[in-house]
């Protein structure tokens, strides 16, 4: 019995920690990364836990870190189709300058009979 409260006190803290880190975000994709990764890290530790039924605190802390895990989520999505437009509208340009400096020749035929 004092096993599983022991284990539920751990559960709890990595969840807190989780928390404390996502609340660390500053709102910007740059740092999402870095983020994202010491999430990674305390996902695998609780996934190393033994597998017991969730407290009402530990659901509603779950929740939050939900929230604003989605919204860390959302922003980079953002963030990438903004780079992938670039990316192609510099893609565009390129072929334009291209087609410009090394314009398509026309082949020329030559009449024989002349």
């Amino acid at each position: 019995m004092q096993e599983n409260q022991e284990f539920k006190k751990n559960r709890f803290s990595l969840f807190e920690e989780m928390n404390t880190v996502l609340d660390s975000w500053n709102g910007t994709p740059e740092t999402g990364p870095e983020i994202i990764s010491q999430m990674k890290t305390l996902i695998h530790e609780v996934q190393q836990l033994q597998e017991l039924p969730l407290t009402l605190e530990e659901e509603q802390l779950l929740r939050e870190i939900y929230k604003k895990e989605t919204r860390i989520v959302a922003v980079m999505e953002v963030a990438k189709e903004e780079i992938a437009q670039e990316l192609r509208g510099m893609n565009k340009n390129k072929a334009i300058v291209q087609n410009y400096v090394y314009p398509q020749k026309t082949p020329t035929f030559v009449n024989q009979e002349l």
